[in-house]
């Protein structure tokens, strides 16, 4: 049906530069709508803008949220330019352009406040886990508090690239760009202990030196879905009330670090934004911070704590 799927897939990986990740979801949503146009008998020389909204008609009765429909649009939006500029017969380039997209619902990101975080930061003594398994799962807390970085980052830093005299780690961000994040004290300090047990877990396991930082009781690197399930099993072990998940991690260390008075610009540089309009969606503050700074800058609000005293 997409006459060109194969070559952008191949151009986005190769070429592009776009993660494993993002070459699957978009391989994905090209196959969907593959799926629906040949059920539809669309082709993709012949499609109008009133066949795609029809699929977008189709996702919706699907259950699918406005967000992954969205994403889905992209994912036709960015095919179709890069098939019209390669000569493909193709009429997605005009239907795409005369489709809008949902309207999604703005909400604030999920964070954690500080007296949140500790917990996840101490030695967890719940569950059968093994003391490798326990020490590596503090370290990787404390490595998202620490630095900030988006899940598929964390699950591909390599030991080579930490610089534990420096406090630093260069890690790879989305478009294959690199940028080297921090490591605080404490982050350091797990981070020298997991290692010395990574490396007599490998040995007792007869495994040779596995190049990731972050590894599985069978020596192997640590994949995304098992990051994912350490975080969330965690949040519910010590009671959070409120989902936990890794990009939740991301979200806290941005607000902390911009609730303590860094400058956007450089937690920008820090989170790996290309546009600072993604950072500001992390400007919002905590009701404590709020309180205080409308008492301290509302004339109202001052005569009134005067008068009082």
């Amino acid at each position: 049906m997409l006459f060109l799927k194969d070559t952008f897939l191949h151009y986005l990986r190769t070429v592009h530069g776009s993660s494993i990740h993002t070459v699957k979801g978009y391989s994905r949503d090209l196959t969907d709508f593959e799926s629906w146009a040949l059920e539809q008998e669309v082709s993709e020389k012949s499609i109008r803008h009133k066949d795609l909204r029809r699929y977008l008609v189709y996702l919706t009765k699907q259950g699918l949220a406005p967000r992954s429909i969205n994403r889905k649009l992209s994912a036709l939006r960015s095919y179709s330019r890069f098939a019209d500029r390669n000569g493909a017969e193709t009429g997605l380039l005009d239907a795409v352009q005369g489709v809008r997209g949902m309207k999604v619902k703005r909400t604030l990101p999920r964070f954690l406040f500080e007296n949140e975080v500790l917990p996840l930061l101490e030695l967890n003594p719940i569950g059968d886990r093994s003391p490798f398994q326990k020490v590596r799962d503090q370290t990787l807390f404390e490595f998202f508090y620490s630095t900030g970085c988006r899940l598929s980052e964390v699950a591909s830093v390599r030991v080579l690239d930490l610089d534990l005299s420096r406090g630093r780690v260069k890690v790879l961000g989305k478009g294959k760009k690199e940028r080297f994040v921090f490591l605080g004290n404490k982050c350091r300090e797990a981070l020298r202990f997991y290692l010395s047990l990574r490396n007599e877990h490998l040995q007792s396991i007869g495994r040779q030196e596995e190049q990731f930082l972050f590894i599985n009781l069978q020596g192997k690197v640590l994949s995304i879905r098992g990051i994912q399930y350490i975080v969330k099993k965690r949040g519910i072990q010590i009671g959070i009330a409120k989902p936990l998940s890794p990009h939740g991690l991301r979200h806290s260390f941005a607000t902390h670090v911009l609730n303590r008075g860094a400058d956007i610009r450089v937690v920008q540089e820090l989170l790996g934004h290309e546009h600072l309009s993604t950072t500001q969606m992390y400007t919002h503050l905590s009701i404590e911070k709020l309180r205080e700074t409308y008492r301290q800058a509302h004339p109202h609000s001052q005569r009134k704590s005067e008068e009082t005293r």
